[in-house]
């Protein structure tokens, strides 16, 4: 559902309604609650925190024996973002961090109350003074809350389960890495190259089958893939239009993305003994990358934290230039310093509802990042004015 792709600031009473209509019954990220009871709401909140963050809605009736939600109610508790926010600061440690707000029926008066938790990387978040830890379960029926207390084989998988995500999601990188090495030898030592990586933060499980994930593939027009493979839960190709252009998905929700970035020469004087690299194919590239990464995710109904890297190595020994179109060539125009250390990453963390709405905004961030790197202050000066 849609709820849960989005900004927490644009999610509105139609987006409750729609899963009401369409009978959504509650999960490990779903809540229902017909109306705010202090007691034990820290239990609720603090298990999402401990497992796959959520949202808890207050102000749907359950139908009887079910998780599926039967109507909307309405909400006549007052103030209560001063009520949660007392629970995830004094009744909660360490602190849980969330986000809270009450929507209004348009053109009526029935109130609702929606929480969105995020996903901690403190766990365990306890409770009842520090004796106790809740975490999410499955929804089952006849169950008034879907948490449970951990025992200490728990407790101790929710303080080490964070190190064991962020070993997979490194070890999955590697295997990226490694793939390249085999495919690309000693040509990647002394080339400039780039590679985007968007992947889970937090990969916990496999999100479909090889099989599955092969079908996505070869379905979509806008890969350009040929030479597919498949192999330990991933799907890997190169692009039809560019031989030194190599893609991977896997079936944790992970892409990855290498281009061999081999320099470009033109014959005018001022450029034809100089190894140019055109910025603009390298930012094409990005927003490409960006848009089927996020694709990719709302594909998978993804949820949770996610980690964008981008990095452009080796491109000491090049002249990077922005180019512009003269009588249907590319003619540079802006010349732009080298990167000081010989790279560029961007690595940085979002919430998959910031990525999948936002990922232009965030190409925008990263260029203006890139172009000052680059010492391109004409090139961003000239952005700035065309916004």
């Amino acid at each position: 559902m849609d709820i849960f792709r989005k900004k927490f600031k644009d999610i509105t009473y139609e987006d409750v309604e729609d899963l009401v209509a369409n009978k959504f019954e509650e999960n490990e990220i779903l809540e229902y609650k017909q109306e705010f009871n202090p007691k034990d709401f820290d239990k609720l909140i603090s298990s999402f925190a401990n497992t796959y963050g959520g949202i808890i809605i207050i102000g749907v009736k359950e139908k009887k024996g079910t998780s599926q939600p039967e109507k909307i109610v309405n909400v006549t508790y007052t103030d209560l973002e001063n009520a949660i926010d007392s629970i995830c600061w004094r009744k909660i440690g360490p602190p849980v961090s969330c986000d809270r707000k009450y929507l209004q029926k348009p053109n009526g008066r029935t109130k609702i109350f929606v929480i969105k938790v995020y996903e901690s990387d403190l766990t365990p978040h306890t409770v009842e003074n520090g004796t106790a830890v809740y975490y999410r379960a499955k929804a089952q029926k006849y169950s008034v809350d879907n948490y449970k207390k951990a025992d200490l084989d728990h407790i101790d998988w929710l303080k080490n389960r964070r190190q064991k995500f962020d070993d997979l999601r490194e070890e999955l990188i590697r295997r990226n890495q490694e793939r390249v090495d085999t495919i690309f030898g000693d040509s990647k030592k002394n080339t400039a190259y780039s590679e985007c990586i968007v992947l889970p933060k937090y990969p916990r499980n496999t999100l479909l089958d090889e099989r599955e994930l092969l079908e996505s593939i070869r379905r979509d027009d806008e890969l350009n893939a040929i030479d597919i493979k498949t192999a330990n839960n991933c799907v890997t190709f190169l692009n039809h239009r560019n031989k030194t252009n190599f893609s991977e998905f896997n079936a944790f929700g992970g892409y990855y993305n290498f281009v061999l970035r081999n320099h470009v020469h033109i014959a005018e004087p001022k450029w034809q003994n100089k190894k140019l690299l055109i910025l603009n194919e390298i930012l094409g590239n990005l927003v490409t990358n960006l848009h089927i990464g996020q694709r990719f995710l709302k594909r998978l109904s993804a949820h949770g934290k996610i980690l964008l890297s981008y990095k452009l190595s080796n491109p000491k020994g090049n002249t990077i230039v922005w180019t512009e179109e003269n009588r249907g060539f590319p003619q540079p125009q802006i010349e732009l310093n080298s990167l000081v250390d010989n790279s560029y990453e961007f690595r940085k963390e979002f919430e998959l509802s910031e990525f999948a709405n936002d990922y232009f905004g965030i190409f925008s961030d990263m260029v203006d990042n890139l172009i000052f790197s680059l010492g391109g202050g004409v090139l961003h000066s000239r952005r700035e004015s065309n916004r």
